[in-house]
Order: structure tokens, then C-alpha cells, then sequence
């Protein structure tokens, strides 16, 4: 999605996501992240969509209460929403 500010972004709404990325399905690892905090989180945030940018700071802003790798950066967290959500 196009932001105003011509970043792109992503909608964060769960209720209908896509496990794709593209054409190709994006293999994450095994992990034990919290996914339902995380969705609690997301779901709590007035703001429904996000540049890169903004999910990367709210990742590192909720890294520990989501359990979420610290090697999982910006893109790894993007690939991780895509996939994980329901």
C-alpha cells in the first residue's frame, strides 16, 4: 500500500490476511513469538496502516513482551506478520 508520504505500507488488520508475499510463500522459523499479544497490540493501535519504518520501531518497542528473535529484523518482522497472521 502507497502511503501520502510515497513510503509504502502495510494494512494490519488480522481479519484478512494473506500468507503470501508477492507469488512466493515466505518460509519463516520456528519460533515461539507470542501471537496473540502481538495481535492485541496491533489491534490496539489507532493507526491501520504502517511504513516499514513505523513496524520497525514498533517491533523494537515490543521485541521483549512479544518474545520476538532480535535476530528478526525489519523485514524478517514484515515476512513474520504476512505469514503468522490468521
Amino acid at each position: 500500500m502507497l502511503l501520502p508520504n510515497g513510503e509504502t505500507g502495510m494494512y494490519t488488520s488480522f481479519s484478512d490476511c494473506r500468507s503470501k508475499r508477492g507469488d512466493q510463500t515466505t518460509q519463516m522459523p520456528k519460533t515461539e513469538i507470542d501471537i496473540g499479544r502481538l495481535e492485541a497490540d496491533f489491534d490496539q493501535q489507532p493507526q491501520r496502516v504502517f511504513s516499514t519504518s513505523d513496524l520497525a520501531s514498533f517491533a523494537a518497542s515490543r521485541r521483549f513482551d512479544w518474545d520476538l528473535s532480535p535476530k528478526i529484523g525489519p523485514e524478517g518482522f514484515i515476512d513474520l506478520l504476512l505469514v503468522s497472521c490468521p
